[in-house]
């Protein structure tokens, strides 16, 4: 390339002599910047001897050259890269600076000014030191990574507001750096959480927060649970969604969420547990908790996946519920077994229309029709493994997902966790796995708020008038007046059933009625507030008044259709209302303690082994401590520990100030203690806690966690206990498991064929 001369601004600056490197640097800064030219470092030598020149001068000798100095070796590569470029182009340009030890001034003792390559500013400001962004620009740029923005929007923002040409790498390296501070691990991060928790309880005094700590202190569980969501369960606690989540925070702890529909069929959180492992006593501790700040026997209906761990739990905590498996969730994981199958595509496809057959059979005869079915493809298929592992782990428990055990409950059309499934997937949006605990529920608070103010702006609407009339009739126009939007479409739904129908209505009794269709008949119950009650399905499953019940309202005008309280409106209701109840909590602040739990691991007796460590540095402590005091003392406090030591063998201690030199009371020896440790055995010298029997309650209540461990540790979960460990492979209907052969002459099953079926 050719070497040429530009045109340089202040040419004496070179002569210049400098009495400092700070100087010295702001002044070869501000040529360069004038003169566009881009340099770097390629060599120096610090000087080490004299303490007051390394700080002023620093450098004895210092080599600036071009950035696109030297030439670039070539290296043995795949070619994975052919249209990568480098800055090294030979450019010949270089400075070279001294520190002269007589004058004591840094001088140029050589340089280089020519140029192989253009400069000039819209060059310049394009190299990677000039798009650097300073200390206050990179601040401000975090602030906007913790929202997780459009990289295209903040480019320009950006380049905008800096004025410099960053590129879209630079907006990922700075992010990329952003991360990795942010998921750093700090001992304080339990000092946080502690602060936070009293944050949430100040807030409002009847939010409940509540946490289980093993022995050292470190967080098993983290239970939450706002006023507003305790109010929100009072009001909806007919049907219960219940499920886990992961990937929420860098410390791996999972999330379970419990959730109910309100009256338009809305989702709303009522409770939020974090733990560390899905463990037996992790779930007992959520529900223990859970009933023990709510009244649960309205529940009737608990959804959940299949996990026989949390079945058998909820129905301990939930005696009056019913537990119903969601459909999606039955279909999705009995199509992975048939996927494992070593069977050709149809007889796959044939195998799971039988299996939805038997999942919204609506009688107990359909079901047993497909049952039969399933039981000859799999004779005929050579699959009885298959067969036994349906009748052992499904067959055995059609009442949790047959959809004919369902016909008679209050389900409100609900067959899935498909509102709690969402909100999972609205959490993961704006909570990601690199934030800390603290950071993950300071976003939870803020998106439960965020519920919360969505209902203060549909009790507006609520207030607001229908424009049309829906009905001719004034009584069912009333009655959808004080109904939810959702129930109201309902409720007119089975009105307008009720005049395109025949009905003959009959006297059963004083106060009852008989309605007959031209197929069935029905039971229509009158109480003593004159309430019409029918015994239909949707009735059942609604809770709300269906076209037999409106029949006979009409028919008799006295009578009036019954419905669950929880379809009013809010304005309407009689409870507290929830958001005027959290706003005006706001306006003072309440000092009570936070609740705490601690879990039968920190409670339980300690093995031999376990008393051995812990005593161990106890008593080389004491001995320390006995031989440095002076003879008389070292007899005394050795007399002292001898008459303490017969005492132990011969279990016959004296809690006694008096008699003895430690202020608290030993405990029995017990039997189970090797006889070579039996002598070292100071374990509760120096405590002050009885001795704990393995009969206690699993969990003990403690008024204030501040003054019985004043620590707590937020520590990365590294070995999940609990749920079995998932596989990466996604299984489709037709999949076939590459361990085993498959079968001659058939074809591998492409995407769009597996998209067909169901």
């Amino acid at each position: 390339m050719e070497i040429y001369t530009p045109e340089y601004i202040n040419l004496d600056f070179f002569n210049q002599k400098f009495n400092a490197y700070s100087e010295f640097k702001n002044e070869l800064d501000s040529w360069c910047n004038d003169n566009k030219v881009p340099i770097k470092i390629r060599s120096s030598q610090l000087i080490k001897d004299d303490c007051v020149l390394s700080k002023q001068i620093v450098y004895s000798k210092i080599y600036y050259t071009c950035v696109h100095y030297g030439i670039h070796k070539e290296r043995l590569t795949t070619g994975s890269r052919p249209n990568q470029k480098v800055l090294a182009t030979n450019c010949p340009f270089f400075l070279h600076y001294k520190y002269d030890t007589i004058d004591k001034k840094i001088y140029l003792f050589q340089k280089n000014i020519e140029h192989n390559h253009k400069i000039g500013p819209e060059i310049f400001c394009n190299y990677s030191k000039n798009r650097r962004l300073n200390e206050s620009e990179q601040k401000e740029l975090e602030k906007y990574f913790q929202v997780d923005p459009s990289m295209r929007k903040l480019k320009r923002h950006v380049i905008l507001t800096t004025k410099k040409p960053i590129t879209s790498d630079d907006l990922y390296n700075y992010k990329n750096n952003f991360l990795k501070k942010s998921t750093q691990y700090f001992d304080e991060e339990g000092v946080k959480l502690k602060k936070l928790i009293e944050e949430i309880k100040n807030e409002d005094s009847n939010n409940k927060v509540v946490c289980s700590l093993d022995e050292n202190s470190n967080l098993n569980c983290l239970f939450i649970q706002t006023s507003f969501q305790m109010e929100w369960f009072k009001n909806y606690n007919s049907v219960v969604h219940l499920d886990g989540t992961f990937k929420l925070n860098c410390e791996n702890y999972l999330l379970y969420v419990l959730m109910v529909q309100d009256g338009n069929g809305n989702g709303r959180p009522i409770a939020y547990c974090f733990m560390k492992n899905e463990t037996l006593e992790n779930l007992e501790f959520f529900y223990n908790t859970f009933v023990e700040f709510n009244e649960v026997g309205s529940v009737k209906i608990i959804i959940v996946d299949k996990d026989l761990t949390n079945l058998q739990l909820i129905g301990q905590y939930f005696p009056n519920a019913n537990i119903l498996l969601c459909v999606f969730h039955v279909i999705k994981y009995l199509k992975t077994q048939v996927a494992k199958l070593v069977i050709d595509k149809i007889s796959k496809n044939e195998l799971m229309e039988t299996i939805q057959g038997m999942v919204y059979a609506s009688d107990e005869l359909e079901y047993n029709e497909f049952y039969d079915e399933l039981g000859q493809s799999a004779k005929s298929l050579k699959q009885n493994d298959f067969k036994s592992y349906f009748d052992k782990n499904w067959n055995s428990c059609q009442n949790l997902w047959v959809r004919h055990f369902r016909l008679k409950l209050p389900h409100m059309n609900t067959q899935t966790n498909n509102h709690l499934e969402s909100f999972n997937s609205n959490l993961k949006i704006s909570i990601k796995c690199n934030k800390h605990l603290t950071e993950s529920i300071i976003e939870l608070m803020a998106i439960s708020r965020e519920y919360l103010f969505n209902q203060l702006s549909k009790n507006l609407q609520d207030i607001k008038k229908r424009k049309t009339i829906l009905s001719n009739s004034d009584k069912i126009n009333s009655l959808l007046d004080q109904l939810d939007d959702k129930a109201a479409e309902l409720v007119l739904n089975q009105f307008n059933l009720m005049k395109k129908q025949n009905f003959c209505l009959n006297r059963s009794g004083e106060s009852d009625y008989k309605i007959e269709t031209k197929k069935n008949s029905y039971l229509i119950m009158v109480d003593s507030n004159k309430e019409v009650k029918c015994e239909c399905d949707f009735t059942r499953n609604f809770m709300l008044p269906c076209r037999h019940t409106l029949y006979t309202c009409e028919s008799n005008r006295p009578l009036v259709p019954w419905f669950h309280k929880r379809f009013l409106k809010k304005s309407l209701l009689l409870t507290v209302n929830p958001v005027s109840d959290f706003i005006c909590s706001q306006q003072t602040n309440s000092n009570s303690p936070t609740i705490w739990k601690w879990s039968k691991d920190c409670l339980r007796a300690s093995t031999p082994q376990e008393k051995f460590h812990k005593i161990k540095n106890l008593c080389e402590e004491i001995t320390n401590l006995v031989c440095s005091a002076g003879e008389n003392e070292f007899l005394s406090q050795k007399s002292q520990l001898e008459s303490y030591l017969k005492s132990l063998q011969t279990n016959n201690v004296q809690n006694s100030q008096n008699s003895q030199p430690f202020s608290s009371q030993a405990p029995c020896l017990n039997t189970s203690t090797p006889k070579s440790r039996r002598t070292l055995d100071f374990s509760d010298v120096y405590t002050s806690i009885n001795p704990v029997s393995d009969e206690l309650e699993i969990l003990t209540e403690q008024p204030d966690m501040c003054e019985l461990s004043p620590k707590m540790i937020v520590n990365k979960v590294l070995n999940r206990v609990g749920r079995p460990a998932g596989t990466n492979k996604k299984f489709g209907y037709f999949n076939i498991n590459k361990r085993k052969t498959q079968p001659a002459g058939e074809t591998p099953i492409s995407k769009r064929t597996r998209s067909k079926k169901f």
